[in-house]
């Protein structure tokens, strides 16, 4: 009910489309009552299958907390751990920590979700997502795992064929790469090395992509500049392909959070999994 589809209900459950459906049509035989209307646009719950879902989701919800909190007294996390990360981070950053805690807890099934995209942790039912910068959702809660530094990239083979930027401003003659998830559009931060001041430079895209390996990968071929945190770059940096610009201009590091919905009584594998991450990043 809370993913509107079958479809959605399916990626949730590991499950296809038809079976869901199939399940739902004989829950429906059994209590002998319609749960949902379906038209070809949307699902929309009956009376019945409306109190239906609100007194099950209540009696599972006491059931796993019941479930969570006697296998951690034994020592044992059980059940599944939904995670969302930006993909670049997760790979660099947070897959050994995830790798790690999955063998301290073999009964744990964790489902890390890689994608730069910002889910929503409610509709999508993900316990953890890693968030790179501004927090615009003051709804969740948010744990400081560390920070990360922006800087501008360009090939040697780009600065010498189109001359190096000595300043922001000199960006405006240049190719700028472009993060299209980027929460601030065509605008790269930077700041004055004479004062500490922000400035904010606007750039005309030369290219638009989703991921930012692809973008560094098109920096490295000759295409343009890139703007990226430092968390990827290392194998580009000491490979040579790219090499730092404005260093001198660098803007404030981003904030790296955890965040998760509020709850009064988190399940044991979660609460488990934010204590592990934050002291290995702050021990």
């Amino acid at each position: 009910m809370e993913l509107g589809s079958f479809a959605g209900a399916a990626r949730a459950l590991d499950l296809s489309t038809a079976m869901v459906s199939k399940h739902v049509a004989a829950l429906e035989k059994h209590l002998g009552v319609r749960l949902l209307t379906r038209t070809t646009r949307r699902l929309t719950p009956t009376d019945e299958g409306r109190l239906l879902y609100q007194q099950a989701s209540a009696l599972l919800n006491e059931w796993q907390q019941l479930e969570t909190e006697v296998s951690a007294r034994a020592g044992h996390l059980m059940g599944k751990l939904r995670i969302s990360a930006p993909m670049d981070y997760g790979v660099a950053s947070l897959m050994p920590s995830v790798a790690e805690f999955q063998q301290l807890h073999p009964q744990l099934k964790i489902q890390l979700m890689l994608e730069d995209r910002r889910v929503d942790l409610t509709a999508e039912s993900v316990d953890l997502a890693v968030r790179i910068g501004l927090l615009q959702d003051s709804s969740l809660v948010a744990r400081t795992l560390g920070e990360s530094q922006l800087s501008v990239y360009a090939s040697p083979e780009y600065l010498e064929r189109e001359g190096r930027p000595e300043t922001p401003a000199d960006l405006r003659r240049h190719r700028c790469l472009h993060f299209t998830y980027t929460q601030e559009g065509q605008l790269w931060r930077f700041r004055d090395p004479s004062d500490g001041s922000e400035l904010r430079e606007h750039y005309v895209s030369a290219l638009d992509c989703n991921n930012g390996r692809a973008l560094c990968e098109a920096a490295a071929a000759g295409l343009g500049v890139v703007q990226q945190p430092d968390f990827m770059m290392s194998p580009y940096l000491e490979s040579g392909r790219l090499v730092p610009i404005l260093e001198e201009w660098m803007p404030p590091p981003l904030g790296i959070y955890l965040v998760y919905a509020h709850r009064h009584h988190l399940p044991a594998r979660v609460q488990a999994f934010i204590e592990f991450l934050c002291a290995r990043v702050h021990p």
